[in-house]
C-alpha cells in the first residue's frame, strides 16, 4: 500500500461536513472542513457534561471519538449506564460513518490505482454524497 495515499485521505468528519456543503467542488478532497470538535459532539447528543474527560485525554476529535470502546468510555469517567449506551450508540454510528466515508474515498480513487473495479455489492447506499 502507496503510505502517500493513506497520509492524504481526509478523516470521516471532514468528508460529511464536506457532503454537507451544497457548493461543495471537485476539490473537496483536498480542501475540505475541520473535523467536528469533541465538544461540539458531545454537546450534539446531549452529554456536554464530558466534555472535560475526553478532551484531558486526548479526544479531541469525533475521528478520535470513533475509535473508543466501552472500557475506554468508562475510564473517562461515565459511570451511568444510560449515559454510556447514549455515547457507545454515537461512537458506533460514528465508526460506521468513518469506514463508509473510507470506503467512498478508495472507491473513488483507490480501484483506478489499484487497477481493479469494484462490483455493484461495494458500492455505498443510503447516502447523497459520491465522492
Amino acid at each position: 500500500m502507496d503510505t502517500n495515499a493513506v497520509t492524504c485521505r481526509p478523516e470521516c468528519s471532514q468528508l460529511l461536513l464536506a457532503c454537507d456543503d451544497d457548493e461543495a467542488d471537485d476539490d473537496m478532497l483536498t480542501d475540505v472542513a475541520e473535523p467536528m470538535s469533541v465538544a461540539d459532539w458531545l454537546s450534539s447528543i446531549k452529554m456536554k457534561r464530558y466534555t472535560d474527560q475526553f478532551t484531558g485525554a486526548g479526544i479531541l476529535t469525533v475521528d478520535d471519538a470513533a475509535r473508543l470502546t466501552l472500557k475506554d468510555i468508562v475510564e473517562l469517567g461515565v459511570t451511568l449506564v444510560g449515559h454510556q449506551k447514549k455515547i457507545m450508540n454515537s461512537v458506533q454510528t460514528l465508526h460506521v460513518e468513518q469506514q463508509r466515508s473510507l470506503h467512498v474515498f478508495a472507491a473513488a480513487g483507490g480501484a483506478s490505482a489499484s487497477g481493479g473495479g469494484s462490483s455493484d455489492d461495494e458500492q455505498p447506499t443510503g447516502s447523497s454524497c459520491l465522492i
